[in-house]
């Protein structure tokens, strides 16, 4: 003879096997040639809100960028410094 209590937990076993697992989308970034992305550093968005920009939407992984609203490269805006090439340690070599 079953009792209510084995019951009821034979039923909360089942329904949890039923349940559907959530999974995570993978979502698949391409980049333009307008995007400064070098190496394999985590990426982030700059948006320029001037209407007349060329480029009003590029990705860039510099850990230095610390105004995400600024104009590209080519309006006008500076060129993102590339972790390891930094200006202050001798840039360029």
């Amino acid at each position: 003879m079953l009792s209510v209590l084995t019951v009821a937990a034979a039923k909360t076993a089942v329904s949890a096997r039923r349940e559907k697992r959530k999974t995570v989308k993978r979502e698949t970034i391409s980049f333009d040639s307008d995007d400064r992305i070098t190496g394999d550093r985590p990426e982030h968005v700059h948006r320029n809100h001037n209407p007349d920009a060329k480029v009003k939407e590029w990705a860039c992984n510099s850990p230095y960028c610390e105004d995400l609203t600024g104009p590209h490269p080519k309006d006008g805006g500076y060129e993102p410094i590339i972790q390891g090439r930094e200006p202050w340690r001798g840039g360029n070599r």
